[in-house]
């Protein structure tokens, strides 16, 4: 489990109760140590998190408080937006499909008005049917890499010399 992961699930597990909760009830409940239990805890109050602790009684969280939800500013749409569209004209089929449906989750969360400059974004990055080929070499480089796999390709040095690699 990740760091964000473990912070997110100790947030819910104190929003969920109206008592406290002891270090080592909170360790058992999320599987980790106590001592990760403390870390976490003071990640969350310096992240602005509002909980309380008292040695012996246990931690709480104040009433009221809420997560913000995920909100972006228009300069981090037009990034995420200007990446997505990159990832689908230049990377292979199966991340350019994975980038669509992230662009769609991103903008099902969006204001309308960072919706509108989401489509209306000045970028204009084509994916061409002419680089199809080229895309289903990055899908057989990048498979390869994430399964550490060996990979042979052919080279063409300038003076046109082919030899074959493995890579």
């Amino acid at each position: 489990m990740s760091k964000a992961e473990r912070l997110f699930n100790l947030y819910t597990l104190l929003r969920a109760r109206r008592t406290a909760i002891t270090a080592d009830a909170i360790a058992s409940a999320l599987e980790v140590s106590v001592r990760t239990v403390y870390r976490d805890v003071q990640a969350l109050t310096l992240s602005g998190v509002p909980i309380e602790g008292e040695p012996g009684v246990g931690y709480l969280l104040r009433p009221g408080y809420e997560l913000p939800p995920l909100m972006f500013n228009a300069e981090e749409v037009l990034s995420l937006m200007v990446g997505i569209r990159m990832v689908r004209a230049f990377t292979d089929p199966d991340l350019a499909r994975a980038a669509q449906q992230a662009e769609q989750k991103i903008t099902s969360v969006l204001t309308e008005p960072l919706k509108a400059r989401a489509e209306n974004q000045p970028y204009r990055i084509p994916v061409l049917a002419q680089d199809d080929e080229l895309r289903e070499v990055h899908r057989t480089l990048r498979v390869a890499c994430e399964a550490q796999r060996k990979v042979r390709a052919l080279y063409v040095d300038e003076q046109r010399n082919r030899t074959e690699r493995v890579l």
